[in-house]
Protein backbone atom coordinates (compact mmCIF):
# COMPACT_ATOMS: atom_id res chain seq x y z
CA UNK A 1 0.00 0.00 0.00
CA UNK A 2 2.72 2.47 0.94
CA UNK A 3 4.59 1.85 -2.34
CA UNK A 4 1.57 2.66 -4.50
CA UNK A 5 0.96 6.08 -2.94
CA UNK A 6 4.25 7.63 -4.22
CA UNK A 7 3.66 6.06 -7.65
CA UNK A 8 0.13 7.45 -7.80
CA UNK A 9 1.42 10.84 -6.66
CA UNK A 10 4.05 10.87 -9.43
CA UNK A 11 1.47 9.92 -12.05
CA UNK A 12 -0.93 12.58 -10.82
CA UNK A 13 1.75 15.28 -10.73
CA UNK A 14 2.93 14.28 -14.20
CA UNK A 15 -0.62 14.53 -15.52
CA UNK A 16 -1.26 17.87 -13.84
CA UNK A 17 2.02 19.37 -15.05
CA UNK A 18 1.69 18.34 -18.71
CA UNK A 19 -2.03 18.63 -19.43
CA UNK A 20 -2.25 22.46 -19.50
CA UNK A 21 0.61 22.60 -22.00
CA UNK A 22 -1.12 20.06 -24.23
CA UNK A 23 -4.34 22.09 -24.17
CA UNK A 24 -2.41 25.26 -24.98
CA UNK A 25 -0.75 23.45 -27.85
CA UNK A 26 -4.11 22.35 -29.22
CA UNK A 27 -5.49 25.87 -28.84
CA UNK A 28 -2.60 27.63 -30.59
CA UNK A 29 -2.12 25.07 -33.38
CA UNK A 30 -5.78 24.79 -34.31
CA UNK A 31 -5.47 27.23 -37.23
CA UNK A 32 -2.03 26.23 -38.55
CA UNK A 33 -1.60 25.26 -42.17
CA UNK A 34 -0.34 21.66 -42.25
CA UNK A 35 1.37 22.24 -45.60
CA UNK A 36 3.52 25.11 -44.32
CA UNK A 37 7.26 24.42 -44.56
CA UNK A 38 7.86 24.99 -40.84
CA UNK A 39 5.20 22.44 -39.89
CA UNK A 40 6.54 19.90 -42.36
CA UNK A 41 10.04 20.45 -40.96
CA UNK A 42 8.84 20.06 -37.35
CA UNK A 43 7.04 16.83 -38.25
CA UNK A 44 10.18 15.49 -39.93
CA UNK A 45 12.31 16.38 -36.90
CA UNK A 46 9.88 14.70 -34.50
CA UNK A 47 9.78 11.57 -36.65
CA UNK A 48 13.57 11.49 -36.78
CA UNK A 49 13.79 11.79 -32.99
CA UNK A 50 11.36 8.91 -32.51
CA UNK A 51 13.30 6.80 -35.01
CA UNK A 52 16.56 7.56 -33.21
CA UNK A 53 15.08 6.59 -29.84
CA UNK A 54 13.74 3.33 -31.26
CA UNK A 55 17.14 2.50 -32.76
CA UNK A 56 18.81 3.28 -29.46
CA UNK A 57 16.43 0.91 -27.66
CA UNK A 58 17.20 -1.82 -30.19
CA UNK A 59 20.96 -1.50 -30.51
CA UNK A 60 21.86 -0.04 -27.09
CA UNK A 61 19.11 -1.43 -24.87
CA UNK A 62 18.76 -0.93 -21.13
CA UNK A 63 19.55 -3.83 -18.81
CA UNK A 64 16.33 -5.84 -18.99
CA UNK A 65 15.83 -5.46 -22.72
CA UNK A 66 19.54 -6.11 -23.30
CA UNK A 67 19.15 -9.64 -21.97
CA UNK A 68 17.04 -10.50 -25.03
CA UNK A 69 18.91 -11.32 -28.26
CA UNK A 70 19.27 -8.73 -31.00
CA UNK A 71 17.43 -10.85 -33.56
CA UNK A 72 14.35 -10.88 -31.32
CA UNK A 73 14.36 -7.10 -31.04
CA UNK A 74 14.77 -6.80 -34.82
CA UNK A 75 11.84 -9.17 -35.47
CA UNK A 76 9.66 -7.07 -33.15
CA UNK A 77 10.74 -3.95 -35.06
CA UNK A 78 9.92 -5.54 -38.41
CA UNK A 79 6.54 -6.69 -37.12
CA UNK A 80 5.78 -3.20 -35.78
CA UNK A 81 6.76 -1.63 -39.11
CA UNK A 82 4.49 -4.01 -41.01
CA UNK A 83 1.53 -3.35 -38.71
CA UNK A 84 2.20 0.40 -38.91
CA UNK A 85 1.90 0.31 -42.68
CA UNK A 86 -1.09 -2.05 -42.72
CA UNK A 87 -2.96 -0.06 -40.06
CA UNK A 88 -2.85 3.16 -42.06
CA UNK A 89 0.20 4.63 -40.34
CA UNK A 90 -1.24 4.50 -36.82
CA UNK A 91 1.27 4.09 -34.00
CA UNK A 92 -0.87 2.41 -31.33
CA UNK A 93 -1.57 -0.82 -33.27
CA UNK A 94 2.10 -1.00 -34.27
CA UNK A 95 3.32 -0.63 -30.70
CA UNK A 96 0.78 -3.13 -29.40
CA UNK A 97 1.63 -5.60 -32.16
CA UNK A 98 5.36 -5.35 -31.53
CA UNK A 99 4.79 -5.85 -27.82
CA UNK A 100 2.66 -8.95 -28.39
CA UNK A 101 5.11 -10.37 -30.93
CA UNK A 102 8.02 -9.75 -28.58
CA UNK A 103 6.22 -11.47 -25.71
CA UNK A 104 5.15 -14.47 -27.78
CA UNK A 105 8.59 -15.04 -29.28
CA UNK A 106 10.52 -14.42 -26.05
CA UNK A 107 8.32 -16.78 -24.01
CA UNK A 108 8.49 -19.50 -26.64
CA UNK A 109 12.30 -19.69 -26.42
Amino acid sequence: MSETIPLFTLLLLGFISTTPWRWLGVYFTNNLDETHEAIIWARAVSNALIAALVMRLIFLPPEDLGSEPLWLRLIALAFASLIYLLAGRHMLPAIAGAFVAFLIISHSL
